[in-house]
């Protein structure tokens, strides 16, 4: 089964073995998340009608916060549909080093 995302949503499949122990929230509810964008929609349209792409791309690594996800289970593997704004940035190696 397929997914395609629409506007500004992506799917992201969550890193369970990724290392946040280096995240410590100061303020703030719930758990920080990594993923790896797996899919991405068409971007959204301005108010003057011009089409505005996603920031993110496939493959991309993503900290995003648990709450701020829809949560579907396919095939038995748990996929997040998440909003590019619900993105607080781009993971760039696994030491959890950001860009």
């Amino acid at each position: 089964m397929n997914f395609q995302p629409m506007g500004n949503k992506m799917i992201v499949e969550e890193i369970p073995h990724f290392n946040t122990n280096k995240i410590e929230l100061v303020k703030g509810a719930g758990r920080p998340v990594i993923g790896e964008v797996k899919a991405v929609g068409q971007g959204r349209w301005a108010l003057d009608g011009t089409k505005i792409p996603l920031r993110f791309k496939v493959g991309d690594r993503v900290l995003y916060m648990e709450g701020a996800v829809l949560d579907m289970r396919v095939g038995g593997k748990l996929i997040h549909l998440i909003h590019d704004d619900d993105v607080f940035c781009l993971i760039d190696s696994d030491d959890g080093e950001t860009r």
